[in-house]
């Protein structure tokens, strides 16, 4: 390479890099399930990338091992799946902030941006040998029960179902929380939208799982956020609103 100029950039190569620095840190005999603190770090840098989402990998997974509880999953799967969601948004730190905090509408070509932080994700999460069993949950938290998701088009059983469980944690928080683009909806809102959507965007099963949390275990995760309690709901027709939020 000549003096003074800098190599091309290589995205391969950069993800290559990265996921050796982890492993670095992280060896493969360190179960990342006994390490709550260190996936807690991952989610909160991982949140870092856009300020109005701070917060919601933890969220995520504070709300997804009740919902995998109350489905009677295996001890080991409900460690999975809460592991997942402190980790299933990593993919988002290839995706240029600009994007993630654009105020406007995405082109086309930034939602595909968007899209690509499963892949991203999974990749990153495949290259560490004691994380990458949670990398099918990474790639498909954005399939739809009915074949509608991305980024495969998966569908029904189909879908893992931790993946499944990440794409309604992962919705209410997004709806819940404050974006660039809109304000925070409110609990009741997403619950509603939830419901709605039960058999089209998420597994039947699952849905009313979560639809059936306590008030206890759902103001334990978003008690510390009022403004979901206050937020106004929106006005727009329920199969349009908060698209974004959620396929985001």
């Amino acid at each position: 390479m000549d003096a003074g100029r800098l190599k091309a950039y290589s995205q391969a190569v950069f993800l290559q890099e990265r996921a050796c620095a982890i492993n670095a840190v992280l060896p493969e005999d360190v179960s990342p399930l006994s390490g709550d603190q260190l996936l807690e770090i991952f989610g909160a840098l991982i949140d870092q990338k856009d300020p109005y989402t701070g917060g919601h990998s933890r969220r995520v997974a504070a709300l997804a091992g009740p919902v995998a509880a109350a489905l009677s999953l295996p001890e080991r799967l409900q460690r999975d799946v809460r592991a997942a969601g402190h980790l299933h948004d990593i993919g988002k730190v290839s995706v240029p902030r600009r994007i993630l905090t654009k105020r406007g509408p995405l082109s086309q070509i930034e939602f595909r941006q968007v899209q690509r932080h499963v892949e991203t994700g999974a990749r990153i999460l495949e290259g560490i040998p004691s994380l990458r069993h949670l990398a099918p949950a990474c790639r498909y938290h954005h399939e739809h029960w009915d074949g509608g998701g991305y980024i495969e088009g998966l569908s029904h059983e189909r879908i893992p179902i931790v993946a499944q469980i990440l794409a309604v944690c992962d919705a209410y928080d997004a709806m819940t929380s404050s974006r660039a683009y809109r304000e925070a909806r409110n609990h009741e809102y997403a619950l509603g939208e939830i419901e709605v959507e039960i058999g089209s965007h998420f597994a039947p099963a699952i849905a009313r799982s979560f639809l059936s949390l306590s008030d206890d275990v759902l103001q334990a995760v978003i008690g510390e956020r009022r403004d979901v309690l206050a937020a106004t709901p929106s006005a727009s027709s329920p199969r349009t609103r908060a698209r974004r939020a959620v396929a985001e």
